[in-house]
């Protein structure tokens, strides 16, 4: 028999790993945690929608009281968030509590400010979201 002591490799593991069906890496690395994706894409969707409104503040200062004004560059971040919204924002599925949380609060802020007077809506969903930050052990 040999004395030599074997040393794993990285690549000697990937290989034994390729090669035993059903081998799984170990816990450490299925254990990482992986960000809830809704917030980069409510991250995107505030930038687009500061974007809007900065060409809504830069029309008025243009044409202040002219309704003739040139409003090319505010319809198209308008679109761009609208498009943002319907195609990604209500397409992408919170991963966790917290995901959850911040696009209730998100949609709530949006349909606030698509209604004259805000809301019913909006309120509802807030309170919804407030009944659940308590926690009151009943979900």
């Amino acid at each position: 028999m040999s004395n030599t002591t074997l040393k794993p490799t990285d690549r000697g593991m990937l290989a034994c790993l390729g090669a035993a069906p059903g081998a799984e890496l170990p816990a450490v690395v299925s254990a990482a945690k992986v960000p809830d994706p809704i917030f980069a894409v409510i991250a995107e969707r505030n930038r687009l929608e500061a974007i809007h409104v900065a060409a809504i503040h830069a029309t008025d200062a243009a044409s202040p009281g002219d309704e003739g004004g040139d409003y090319e560059a505010q319809d198209e971040a308008c679109s761009a968030v609208c498009d943002y919204e319907s195609d990604v924002l209500l397409r992408t599925a919170p991963t966790t509590p917290a995901g959850a949380i911040a696009l209730l609060r998100l949609l709530a802020e949006i349909g606030n400010g698509c209604m004259v007077g805000g809301s019913g809506y909006a309120r509802a969903i807030l309170a919804a979201v407030e009944a659940i930050e308590r926690g009151d052990g009943n979900v």
